[in-house]
């Protein structure tokens, strides 16, 4: 196709100490520009690249290209391919946006999450009451009971209303077709106009997005939706759904817009 734009995959190597991170662009001179522009005024949303720039300084720092020539709808899968590859040490997320995968946690957090989990009912090692015990074998749906236990379960059942063969009254069936009447979720329901609004916003999340620079208006990063932008990020997903439907100009510092 003959507007069909490409990108590239890069490496952002700290010469120092030979770590890396890999990242993806359209235009790699307002890549390189934004990443240096926010890490000299040390905002940078990536803090591992942050906390080794204060450190090392830029002259450490060089771009390289690894693929160039990439259509942009393949750059998401290209930057996973190399993220492995690599196993770069300055990204936040191990796979290009699986933000937990392959992180490591240190001894400090692995500490509170066991004592968080302390006397929690539903860790590993917690002991059933004998009347809980009988309640998980009655629900369990492929144990086979012994023809004692079935005599047991079928006189518990008499009388119930909800078991299945029951017969309603006719009395029953006019107070439930009545019931049905006006039901919000029957046939031919309009939904209000807020509704609607909410629907559509829900909608929006499962949309492509991208991530564009408000000084440069470069395109950072297409995601694959708003909720996966918003957890990455860091950016409130109701504000950047604001932005995308023109009701706001930036989010997070960023503008955005559909792919």
């Amino acid at each position: 196709m003959a507007n069909e734009e490409f990108g590239l995959i890069y490496k952002f190597l700290n010469v120092k100490n030979q770590k890396c991170y890999i990242g993806q662009a359209v235009n790699l001179p307002r890549r390189k520009s934004n990443h240096i522009t926010r890490l000299r005024r040390n905002v940078h949303t990536n803090p591992h690249l942050q906390s080794a720039f204060n450190k090392y300084g830029e002259d450490s720092f060089y771009f390289i290209v690894l693929e160039d020539g990439i259509p942009v709808a393949k750059l998401a899968n290209r930057e996973i391919f190399w993220v492995k590859f690599l196993e770069p040490e300055y990204n936040i997320a191990a796979r290009g946006g699986i933000p937990m995968y392959g992180r490591k946690q240190t001894k400090e957090a692995i500490e509170k999450i066991g004592n968080a989990s302390k006397g929690n009912k539903n860790t590993l090692g917690m002991k059933h009451s004998e009347e809980t015990k009988a309640k998980m074998r009655i629900s369990s749906p492929h144990r086979k009971h012994t023809d004692e236990f079935r005599t047991k379960i079928g006189q518990l059942k008499k009388g119930n209303k909800y078991t299945l063969g029951y017969k309603h009254s006719e009395e029953s069936c006019r107070n439930m077709s009545q019931s049905m009447m006006g039901n919000k979720n029957s046939l031919g329901f309009k939904h209000t106009p807020e509704t609607c609004i909410n629907m559509s916003n829900a909608q929006s999340n499962r949309k492509a997005v991208k991530q564009i620079d408000s000084i440069t208006n470069e395109v950072i990063r297409t995601w694959p939706g708003i909720a996966w932008a918003a957890r990455e990020t860091g950016v409130n997903r109701v504000v950047i759904i604001r932005v995308v439907n023109g009701k706001g100009h930036t989010a997070g510092g960023y503008k955005w817009e559909f792919a």
